[in-house]
């Protein structure tokens, strides 16, 4: 299974095992309403019916324990997100349908964790190290020909409602306005091109 998130545990989808050891990770979602007690299974390693590695015998113990419901609860997490980490991976256009279908389960983890920050951009990611392409920013910014600035709210108004439809939405933290970098891109009318422009707040 493809690695959905931009810190990758693994960058291959495949793992040669002729002389090498190799680290397999394992998901296991209990269910809520399980009994506690002792759960055996086996795991064996079969590739195209053939198979390469003994019964592994496994043991789960369940204890009479439930976590609450921490996207309902109170608990407090915010964890940066950057939707253009799964558009990359999986080399998809920005904000198109598919884009958001591949977000879904990465963001409804996130949900199911207790998230309750939406994070955005104005001048591109949180430490404006990086560009996208300025037709793909969150928050485009154009300048006119008679020199007044506007700005297309289009992909982050789809992001935050994304996210408000998943039940993040406790508030929308907007990084950017002032970048570590003063680096601000535009697209100027006037020249019909992108532009970066690099200066101090107050200027």
């Amino acid at each position: 299974v493809p690695v959905l998130v931009a810190d990758l545990l693994e960058k291959s989808n495949t793992l040669g095992l002729k002389n090498n050891d190799g680290a397999f990770y394992l998901s296991i979602k209990v269910p809520k309403n399980i009994k506690p007690g002792n759960y055996r299974s086996t795991i064996q390693l079969i590739v195209k019916n053939k198979i390469l590695s003994p019964k592994l015998i496994w043991i789960i113990e369940v204890l009479p324990r439930k976590l609450p419901d921490l996207a309902k609860s109170d608990f407090y997490l915010n964890i940066w997100q950057n939707p253009y980490a799964v558009s990359n991976y999986y080399h998809v256009k920005p904000w198109s349908a598919l884009h958001f279908k591949l977000l879904k389960p990465v963001m409804k983890l996130l949900e199911d964790a207790g998230q309750k920050c939406i994070t955005a951009s104005f001048f591109w990611n949180t430490f404006n190290v990086q560009s996208e392409g300025l037709k793909n920013a969150m928050i485009i910014t154009r300048r006119s020909c008679t020199g007044t600035w506007g700005y297309d709210y289009s992909h982050f108004d789809a992001w935050i409602q994304f996210m408000l439809n998943l039940g993040i939405k406790h508030k929308i933290v907007l990084f950017g306005l002032d970048p570590w970098y003063p680096n601000y891109w535009y697209w100027d009318n006037n020249m019909q091109q992108e532009v970066k422009k690099s200066d101090l707040p107050g200027t």
